[in-house]
Order: structure tokens, then sequence, then C-alpha cells
């Protein structure tokens, strides 16, 4: 599995060279972005799936399982994650997909 999430309308760097972003760019391009990827399995008896992380954008990440539990109601699918600290604050996200035909 594959997740990648962009806070939209991240500032562009001023130099058009990855390496060369000021310490301000890099920090809003590294906090407006996070990506991750791995296996993942499901348990349909607890109605969860746990992506078991083996790269990401965030290196705390790497080698970690992250659970979601999941809902599934007609053509939409809903993530929804465990607590996690954010900012200095404690959140939990919810991703909805839906089919569309």
């Amino acid at each position: 599995m594959s997740a990648q999430l962009m806070r939209r309308n991240r500032p562009a760097f001023k130099a058009a060279d990855l390496f060369r972003g000021s310490p301000d760019e890099i920090k809003a391009a590294f906090e407006g972005f996070v990506a991750y990827f791995g296996t993942y399995t499901v348990d349909q008896r607890t109605s969860t799936v746990t992506h078991h992380v083996e790269g990401s954008s965030f290196p705390n990440y790497v080698g970690t399982d992250l659970k979601r539990s999941f809902t599934i109601v007609g053509d939409r699918l809903t993530l929804r994650t465990e607590p996690f600290t954010l900012g200095g604050e404690t959140r939990m996200g919810v991703l909805v997909w839906e089919r569309i035909d």
C-alpha cells in the first residue's frame, strides 16, 4: 500500500533545485506533506486495517504499524486513525473514499 497526503497550495521554492530551498521553504514543504508505503493486513472481525510501514517521509513511521478502523457503506469506505500527535496536539484523522462510475 502507499499513501500520500499533501496540504493544498504549498509554496514553491524560489530556486528550481530540490536541495536549495531556504530553511522556511523546507519546513513548509515537510510540514505540508506526508507519505508512506508498505504492506497491510485486514482484520474483518475488528474492522481494522494495519499498515506495516516500510518507508516514510516521516522517519519515525519506518518499521511501525499504523492501525485504522474502517467502515464500508455502499460505495463509501471510511478510515479512521488512532489518536496521534501533530503540532503538540492530539488528533485523529478521517479519510473517506467513494467509488464513482
